[in-house]
C-alpha cells in the first residue's frame, strides 16, 4: 500500500507577510495528523480500485493563516504575488502544449446522467453559460459532457471522498469554442480592470495562466477538463478553499500559502483524491482536474494525449464528429 510523503511548501515571503499585515499561526501537529488520517482513508478506498496506487504527497504549510483572508488583504497578495504565479504557469504551459495530441475519438457521455448511473452524488451548477458565450449559447443552461474515460475516473474520485461524507460538485465540464474563446477574452478584461498599471505582458500572462488562449491548451473544449469542488453531502454547504469560483489570482493557485488550516485540509483533500482516482490537477488552479488530455500526459509522463478540442459532436450518441485539426488548434482566440 502506497505512503503518503509530507511536502513542506515554502514560506510566504516577509515582505508580502507585512505589506497584507498577515496574522500567521503554525499548523499543529494534530492538523496535520488529522489529514493524514483522511489521506489514509482516501487511500484505502482506492485500494477497491486499483492495486497499484501513485504515491501520495501532501502538501504541508509550516504556517496557515489565523483567519480567512479579508477584501484589503487579498487585493494587495494579488498585487504582490499574482505576477510570479502566472509566470510559473505560463512555462507549464509551454511545456504542455508540446505534447503531441493523438485523437482516439472516444466518445462523450452526460456527467449528470453517467453519476446517477453510477449512483453516486454529484452536484452540478446551475449557472448558465455566461454572457461573453457568443449568440449561440448566451444564457443558456450549461452542459455536462465529458469523455467516458474520464468521466469513469470521475466516479471513482466521487466514490472516494463520499468515504469523508463528501460529494463532488462541477461548476464547468465541457466548452463548445465561442464559450471558450468569450471566457479567454473575458479574463484579459478583468486582469486589465483589477491591475491597470499592469504592463500588457503581465495582463497577458495572468490571463493565460487562468483560462486556455489556444484550443490546444483548453481541455475543457476536448471533454477532458471539468472544474469541480466538494460539498458536504449532510449540510449541502460547499468547503471553503479560500475564494470563489473562478477567481484569478495567486489564491487559487492549488498550493498557495494564504489559506487557513481548514482551507488547506480541503483544498488537499480534493487533490489527493483526484491522484489516487488517476487524474491530473492543473498547476494554476486548484479546481481544474483532467484526464486524457495534454495536461495529464505532462503531468504523469504519458507520451502523447487521447484526448484533443471537439468542433463538434453529437448529443444523443455522444460521437465525436469533428476534431480541431492542426492549424486551428493553434490558432490563438481573438479579442
Amino acid at each position: 500500500m502506497t505512503r503518503t510523503t509530507t511536502i513542506l511548501l515554502p514560506a510566504i515571503p516577509s515582505n508580502i507577510t507585512s505589506a497584507a499585515s498577515l496574522n500567521l499561526v503554525p499548523l499543529t501537529n494534530s492538523q496535520q495528523q488529522r489529514m493524514l488520517r483522511l489521506c489514509r482513508i482516501l487511500r484505502h478506498a482506492a485500494l477497491g480500485y486499483s492495486g497499484r496506487l501513485p504515491q501520495v504527497k501532501l502538501h504541508t504549510p509550516r504556517y496557515v493563516l489565523a483567519v480567512p483572508l479579508n477584501a484589503s488583504q487579498r487585493r494587495t497578495i494579488d498585487e504582490l504575488a499574482t505576477a510570479k504565479v502566472a509566470n510559473m504557469c505560463v512555462a507549464a504551459q509551454a511545456k504542455i502544449a508540446k505534447v503531441p495530441i493523438c485523437e482516439s475519438r472516444e466518445g462523450m457521455v452526460d456527467l449528470r446522467i453517467f453519476a446517477q448511473t453510477a449512483q453516486v452524488v454529484m452536484t452540478f451548477s446551475d449557472r448558465p453559460y455566461p454572457d461573453v458565450s457568443g449568440p449561440k449559447f448566451v444564457g443558456k443552461p450549461q452542459v455536462f459532457w465529458v469523455r467516458r474515460g474520464f468521466a469513469e475516473r470521475l466516479i471513482v474520485m466521487a466514490k472516494l471522498v463520499a468515504k469523508l461524507g463528501l460529494a463532488i460538485h462541477v461548476e464547468e465540464a465541457f466548452r463548445p469554442y465561442e464559450v471558450q474563446a468569450g471566457m479567454f477574452q473575458r479574463r484579459v478584461r478583468r486582469t486589465k480592470h483589477d491591475h491597470p498599471s499592469w504592463s500588457s505582458e503581465k495582463v497577458m500572462n495572468e490571463a493565460r495562466s487562468k483560462t486556455a488562449s489556444v484550443p490546444r491548451l483548453a481541455s475543457h473544449m476536448a471533454g477532458a477538463a471539468a472544474d469541480v469542488f466538494l460539498r458536504d453531502i449532510r449540510t449541502g454547504t460547499l468547503l471553503d478553499f479560500g475564494h470563489a469560483y473562478p477567481d484569478g489570482g495567486a489564491v487559487v493557485h492549488p498550493l498557495s500559502p494564504f489559506v487557513t488550516a481548514k482551507q488547506w485540509q480541503c483544498r488537499q483533500i480534493l487533490e489527493v483524491a483526484a491522484m489516487l482516482a488517476g487524474l491530473a490537477l492543473y498547476v494554476g488552479e486548484d479546481w481544474h482536474v483532467s484526464f486524457g488530455d495534454n495536461l495529464f500526459a505532462w503531468n504523469t509522463g504519458v507520451d502523447e494525449a487521447m484526448y484533443g478540442p471537439v468542433g463538434d459532436f453529437d448529443t444523443s450518441s455522444g460521437r465525436i464528429k469533428q476534431a480541431l485539426t492542426d492549424d486551428q488548434l493553434d490558432c490563438p482566440f481573438s479579442l
